[in-house]
């Protein structure tokens, strides 16, 4: 009996849980609470190994996502691209070893991942609207 009484409740609690699967899905969101998970996984990982080379396709392949699925998950949850999050955060790096160290430019855009010069100052021209050399010299 008691076997009968703990299929019965195992049973009533996948028939509800297979009724309501639409407003579950619209209390934890499109994709569910372990894509968030991931995706923030991806966020905190990228926020810690910005200076390395990060593509789309890396960074799925390490996290085992496809890559669209990423990117759509990303761009859901933090309204830009993963790609374009990467470039923020090297891009905020950048601007805080411009405004407190003497390190050259050259040299800051390397630490940051962002790579050479010239490539360094037109990304930050583009992001912050003046060039780095301009920038540091606000401060």
């Amino acid at each position: 009996m008691r076997i009968n009484e703990k299929l019965n409740a195992l049973l009533t609690y996948l028939m509800s849980e297979s009724w309501h699967a639409e407003a579950r899905r619209e209390q934890d969101g499109e994709y569910g609470v372990k894509a968030k998970i991931a995706v923030q996984q991806v966020k905190a990982y990228v926020d810690e190994h910005y200076r390395e080379k990060l593509t789309l396709e890396s960074v799925a392949e390490r996290f085992f996502i496809n890559k669209y699925y990423l990117a759509r998950l990303f761009k859901d949850q933090y309204g830009v691209t993963l790609n374009a999050y990467v470039q923020r955060v090297r891009i905020t790096h950048a601007k805080r070893m411009l405004r407190f160290t003497d390190e050259k430019i050259e040299n800051i855009g390397i630490k940051c991942g962002v790579g050479e010069l010239s490539y360094f100052s037109r990304i930050f021209k583009k992001v912050e609207g003046v060039s780095p050399r301009e920038y540091r010299s606000m401060w």
